[in-house]
């Protein structure tokens, strides 16, 4: 667990509040990930980045790239070590339909 306290006795500058910020959030981050990478029985860690994708929400974006690590078919590739971008385009094309998105 982290707590950061503070008693706004002195004032900080914004430029030092955004880096802060900026520092924590990637300290948090790699946290999360060492937790993940640490995880009983990992052998495997993905991170899904989806790019351009502007025209979609967030949500929706999120949603994708949760239906693309979910999808039994592509964890079967992961685990296998089996580069089948055919498993890929599968799990995308599946939310995209039940999303109704245009991809």
């Amino acid at each position: 667990m982290c707590v950061c306290l503070s008693s706004e006795r002195v004032p900080a500058a914004e430029a030092d509040v955004a880096e802060f910020a900026a520092a924590l959030r990637d300290v948090c981050q790699e946290l999360a990930r060492d937790v993940v990478r640490n995880g009983e029985g990992t052998e495997h860690v993905m991170q899904v980045r989806l790019t351009g994708a502007a025209n979609l929400t967030p949500r929706q974006r999120r949603d994708l790239g949760r239906a693309v690590v979910n999808s039994p078919l592509f964890k079967c590739a992961v685990a296998g070590n089996d580069p089948n971008v055919g498993r890929l385009v599968a799990a995308i094309g599946k939310c995209a339909g039940r999303l109704d998105l245009d991809v």
